[in-house]
């Protein structure tokens, strides 16, 4: 059959307006406003552009729930932050909710780390389902607070040490009637995870009810309380993930267990003698979560290795009225740990802990202990210009400080214990430094034995009465 030139032109033109219109079906929509279509575009167009159910911002191991604008392609978080510490906010991690098909391009995740910036420079995350790219600005407003200055009133205290550091806690309620009625101020209250929390991370209601109980009572007989986050399972050390997940479940559920007791008789202390050098941000990230949840609660943080000298670097959380920074100081600890962890040598206070004949009668395996102590003189002035270099820094950085554990061997000769007794709190109240006093009435370190008697002579120095 013979198709005529007409013919000809009217099959190429069908074939030609059909390969456009396969093309125009293959191209990605462009990257328009709601307002630059009509009709049925604009209705697919506003289809397309909704592609995100909801947006979540993870910041300090709480969520923040984003405002999505669909019309103008935008989302919106807003976040308070309380202190004058630097907030970390260029990776953040950020949860998108998509559908249609729709994934963060780049990645195969809805789950990205977002670099967020200034209102005036908002971030931007480009979606795309293969056929069709849309992009959203995402926006930080971020609102620095100062909470209100608590009065959690600490100056002397004890520890009631053991209490909930067993798998079973066990404690005497006439300890703590005992505490309150020699004069000191507040305790400071250890547990461990296990005493609290089942390996998977819930709550062991006996034991909290338990821990309820202890702090109730101590509140009733004029007594405040420092809880102490003492010992992880996964250890107090921050070089693996296991130690800050167990942190933050074991606060998550802390505070709302606590959270409802008064900010002037319960504060916080993070972790009992962290170490390792990731656990500055992790201190940073902590105390935000407490913040988000408690802006007024008391909160005691502990510089990395948690001695005299570590405080009397410290740098970090300059500014917040309710935050207080706590040491240990045992020191010297051949003398104070006398024959508990392992050195049965001499040791003597004030002075030089051995002579030198001393130092010849020692076997090899004291000698390699000691020897970092010959020529040293342990005495006020040595403890003294240790507590002024804390207490110097402190100032600067406008912190309270707290000595949140000391003691001194039963095994040591009674005058050269009392006297270190004196010293250290003659140099505590000459350094405007609380203290807490590691153990009640019994055990190794404090003002007792195991047979659980108070020892009134250093009860009174701690008192500071004649």
């Amino acid at each position: 059959m013979r198709i005529s030139f007409r013919q000809c032109r009217c099959i190429l033109l069908v074939l030609t307006a059909a390969v456009i219109y396969a093309c125009e079906r293959q191209m990605p929509i462009e990257d328009t406003t709601v307002e630059d279509t009509i009709g049925g575009e604009e209705e697919e167009e506003q289809l397309n552009a909704d592609v995100i159910s909801s947006a979540v911002l993870t910041f300090a191991y709480y969520d923040i729930v984003g405002e999505v604008d669909v019309e103008n392609r935008r989302v919106d978080f807003d976040m308070e932050v309380y202190g004058t510490d630097p907030v970390n906010l260029r990776y953040l991690p950020v949860t998108f909710t998509l559908k249609d098909g729709f994934v963060t391009q780049g990645t195969e995740y809805e789950y990205i780390r977002l670099i967020l910036t200034p209102e005036d420079q908002p971030a931007k995350v480009t979606f795309s389902n293969g056929d069709a790219a849309v992009e959203y600005e995402v926006y930080l407003d971020l609102e620095v607070k100062e909470a209100p200055r608590t009065s959690f009133q600490f100056k002397r205290g004890v520890n009631l040490s053991y209490w909930f550091q067993e798998y079973i806690p066990w404690y005497d309620e006439s300890t703590i009637e005992e505490i309150s009625y020699y004069g000191f101020d507040h305790v400071r209250l250890p547990f461990d995870t296990k005493t609290l929390f089942e390996s998977d991370g819930s709550v062991i209601r006996t034991h909290m009810d338990e821990l309820h109980n202890v702090v109730q009572k101590c509140i009733s007989v004029g007594l405040n309380v420092i809880l102490d986050m003492h010992w992880l399972n996964a250890g107090n050390l921050f070089y693996e993930k296991a130690a800050a997940d167990e942190l933050v479940n074991n606060w998550q559920k802390l505070i709302a267990e606590f959270s409802e007791y008064p900010v002037e008789r319960v504060a916080y202390e993070i972790l009992n003698e962290p170490h390792g050098y990731g656990w500055e941000a992790m201190q940073r990230n902590m105390l935000h979560l407490i913040r988000h949840y408690e802006p007024s609660r008391v909160v005691f943080i502990s510089p990395q290795g948690y001695n005299a000298a570590s405080a009397a670097a410290f740098s970090v959380h300059a500014g917040d009225p309710n935050l207080v920074v706590t040491f240990h100081y045992y020191e010297p600890m051949l003398a104070s740990h006398k024959k508990l962890w392992g050195y049965t040598g001499p040791s003597h206070y004030p002075g030089c802990l051995f002579s030198d004949e001393e130092w010849e009668a020692m076997s090899d395996a004291e000698k390699a202990i000691a020897e970092g102590h010959i020529g040293k003189v342990y005495d006020y002035d040595y403890t003294y210009s240790k507590f002024k270099a804390v207490a110097d820094n402190a100032n600067l950085l406008g912190l309270k400080i707290h000595c949140g554990e000391f003691g001194y061997s039963t095994k040591n000769i009674r005058e050269e214990r009392l006297q270190w007794f004196r010293d250290i709190v003659m140099a505590f109240h000459e350094c405007d430094i609380a203290y807490t006093l590691w153990e009640n009435w019994g055990g190794d370190f404090g003002a007792g034995d195991w047979a659980g008697e108070p020892d009134e002579e250093i009860i009174d120095i701690l008192l500071q009465r004649d």
